[in-house]
């Protein structure tokens, strides 16, 4: 057997697992398993994706689990949120150490990193932005079924 279908095997499976366990009956590892599918599908939206699109298998363990599917969006959603909320303090905490430091040299060093953060800052601002139109898509996928 190929990696490739071994791969194939493997996401039937969870397909099969998702499906017909009860979602009180869901382990933190499959919620794991599943919440890493679903960053790879938010990834592969990015204009800049490294082919990280998901097979057809993928996809359809996604469709076939969408309460999952949009938890999974809601709880990264909430982590870059966090993230977001502690760069903010760090910045600010940096921002107060150039004012305190009388060395160049120690203020070139925090403006550096100042600057490495704010090209963070912008990338997890388009992740969650990513995030939320992926969220807005399975809502609306759920509201169909209704």
């Amino acid at each position: 057997m190929t990696l490739n279908k071994l791969d194939i095997f493997l996401v039937m499976m969870l397909i099969d697992y998702f499906t017909g366990v009860s979602r009180s009956d869901i382990s933190e590892q499959d919620l794991e398993i599943f919440y890493g599918l679903v960053i790879r599908d938010v990834r592969s939206k990015s204009p800049n994706a490294q082919d990280q699109s998901l097979t057809e298998s993928e996809k359809s363990l996604l469709y076939s689990n969408k309460d999952i599917w949009l938890y999974c969006l809601t709880t990264a959603r909430k982590s870059v949120e966090f993230q977001l909320s502690q760069h903010r303090i760090t910045m600010r905490q940096k921002k107060s150490q150039i004012k305190l430091s009388f060395s160049d040299k120690s203020k070139k060093e925090i403006l550096d990193y100042i600057d490495q953060r704010e090209v963070w800052k912008i990338n997890a601002v388009k992740f969650l932005s990513l995030i939320e139109r992926q969220q807005l898509y399975v809502k609306m996928l759920l509201n169909d079924e209704i």
